[in-house]
């Protein structure tokens, strides 16, 4: 999977890298001639993803999964870096307590570490723009990973 902005695409100067996942930033001429025959998926921007908040559904919605995968990149949990293929989208206000399904409620766990949260007594928070995991007993593991 490649991430890239409109204006990678459209060879804007200036325009940021875009990012193979699992292997970091690639030249824009590479994404650009992958772009020629692949499957593109649009993430077009917060009110899209607005339309599909809901508290109604605990699934995912497709826009708002690209949205998780482009922010968190792989599983949150400090030291994992498994992909966002083997990661569950997590309701950090769990959606069985109220919590909503929008990016801001949301992160991606691989799945251990989703079984560790709900069945082991872990928490994630985001605070300050990084990801803190919390074993039970509240000793905070922070890591450098941004949010």
């Amino acid at each position: 999977m490649i991430t890239a902005s409109v204006e990678t695409l459209a060879g804007v100067p200036g325009a940021p890298a875009a990012e193979l996942q699992g292997a970091g930033p690639i030249a824009n001429q590479t994404a650009q001639r992958l772009a020629c025959d692949a499957t593109v998926s649009w993430l077009l921007g917060k009110a899209e993803m607005e339309q599909e908040t809901s508290h109604e559904h605990r699934k995912i919605p497709p826009s708002i999964r690209r949205a998780l995968v482009a922010r968190d990149k792989d599983c949150v949990f400090n030291g994992c870096h498994r992909p966002p293929d083997w990661c569950d989208g997590h309701h950090l206000r769990w959606w069985t307590r109220g919590g909503e399904t929008k990016l801001e409620n949301l992160a991606l766990v691989c799945g251990r570490h989703h079984t560790m949260v709900h069945e082991g007594g872990w928490t994630i928070e985001r605070a300050g723009g990084r990801w803190l995991t919390k074993p039970p007993g509240n000793r905070v593991r922070a890591h450098a990973r941004s949010a």
